[in-house]
């Protein structure tokens, strides 16, 4: 009679994003029909074979339902977003069904009534604290009833007769040994279901940050090899510009030409300098907005949109605008947004300045159409972009950029204004960026 409708989950196989599903909707159907052969088989032995004086063919009708109930279960969809709703509601047949046969069988005199601790003990391991409370909840009221209301216990001769006090004590130990191996139970389940996930977030975290590095020493890499190949190229550029005149059609062409190969040779240095600028930028240290704005006059090409800075700092409590460090992290995620938000906006890039006490929020909005639904779902993880194949898009610069955020202890988070626009929050400990003499 014991029923286990679940299947263990298996911590090897669990998801980075977020744990599997400890239990499946075909498992159910498969031990409730072992369940119901023990039932029958149960029965048989007692009336055929110790000569028990039962319902038979109540005992068996009750049996029969929960075969019904089990061809019900097979014609459902299997779908695992069901699968908890499903569990409940096997569970709270489960207990019915058991209460059935309690009836017919002398109720909480049976011994088998133990059983009803079954199913609380697995809601515990596997469901919320919503459903346990309601699973025993139907066990206590089940137990209850079954107190005043069911047949006589069969027995060799004449039936066997208990005194009340005793009756109700069983009922007492019933109900205390459900809430508390229900809630021991439910406690060290939700323990265990909060150790995976915790792994399974430092697994996620340590698999990015092998990304990066593995990122950062191609880009460094790029740097070294690039940098001959983009002298040649700026070699035969200059030839073809002193050659051709201003009025061949190939002018200008070469002329842009010059200006993106410049482009890319300030950009492979800084990407070499980088790292040894640190001690230097340490001491360059400035407000906020002053970083942001000679960030911007420092691009190599000028943004094809109008750019506006606002200035939303805690005023309530007069904080001056933070004195920070230009680190590298974060001029990258800053200008790699920028580009993106730049490709998207139709005429307007909002970058909102703001801090607190504890940190520094930037806000860099477009008033394009802002991120696809699907992309909202999987936004920073790498490969993932709308343009992938147009133009070199690989799908790295989010993922860039919540990189960067985390090294230097913030986070990023994309979502999508009420207007429709992109919008990408960047959160920062003012610590971590902070000059030592910067005013508080």
């Amino acid at each position: 009679m014991v029923r286990l409708p679940f299947r263990l989950p298996n911590p090897e196989g669990s998801g980075a994003s977020r744990p599997a599903n400890p239990f499946d909707p075909g498992t159910i159907v498969v031990i409730r029909w072992l369940g119901l052969a023990g039932q029958l088989v149960s029965v048989c032995l007692v009336y055929l074979l110790l000569g028990f004086d039962l319902p038979l063919l109540e005992v068996v009708s009750v049996i029969a339902i929960g075969g019904l109930m089990n061809l019900w279960q097979m014609r459902l969809p299997q779908q695992d977003s069901e699968a908890s709703d499903l569990l409940m509601l096997a569970l709270g047949f489960d207990v019915l069904q058991l209460a059935a046969l309690l009836y017919l069988t002398g109720g909480l005199l049976n011994p088998f009534a133990v059983l009803f601790l079954a199913p609380v003990v697995v809601s515990a391991a596997v469901l919320d604290l919503r459903a346990t409370l309601s699973l025993l909840g139907l066990v206590i009221g089940s137990a209850s009833l079954l107190i005043f209301f069911h047949l006589p216990l069969p027995w060799s001769g004449s039936g066997l007769a208990l005194p009340p006090l005793f009756v109700f004590g069983i009922w007492t130990a019933l109900l205390v040994a459900s809430v508390f191996m229900g809630f021991y139970v439910f406690w060290l389940a939700s323990a265990a279901r909060a150790n995976s996930a915790a792994l399974a977030a430092t697994r996620l975290m340590l698999a990015e940050e092998q990304r990066t590095t593995a990122l950062g020493s191609l880009a460094t890499a790029a740097a070294h090899k690039l940098g001959s190949p983009l002298n040649t190229l700026t070699l035969i550029a200059h030839e073809l510009n002193r050659e051709l005149a201003e009025t061949d059609p190939h002018f200008e062409d070469i002329r842009l030409l010059q200006s993106e190969l410049e482009r890319c040779r300030v950009i492979l240095s800084e990407l070499d300098g980088d790292a040894s600028r640190a001690d230097a930028q340490a001491a360059s240290a400035m407000p906020l907005s002053h970083i942001v704005r000679n960030m911007l006059a420092q691009r190599p090409d000028p943004m094809k949109v109008e750019t506006r800075i606002h200035l939303s700092g805690d005023t309530a409590r007069q904080l001056a605008e933070p004195v920070v460090v230009p680190v590298p992290e974060l001029r990258w995620a800053l200008d790699t947004l920028l580009d993106n938000a730049a490709d998207f906006a139709d005429r307007l890039i909002t970058l909102d300045l703001s801090w607190t006490e504890a940190e520094i929020i930037l806000l860099v909005a477009d008033d394009g159409p802002g991120f696809k639904v699907s992309m909202l779902a999987a936004a920073g993880q790498p490969g993932q972009t709308s343009r992938k194949g147009q133009n070199a898009h690989r799908g790295l610069g989010l993922f860039l950029v919540r990189a960067f955020m985390r090294q230097l202890g913030g986070q990023a988070r994309f979502y999508n204004s009420q207007q429709g626009g992109a919008v990408v929050e960047l959160r920062l400990p003012r610590q971590r960026l902070e000059a030592e003499s910067s005013p508080r």
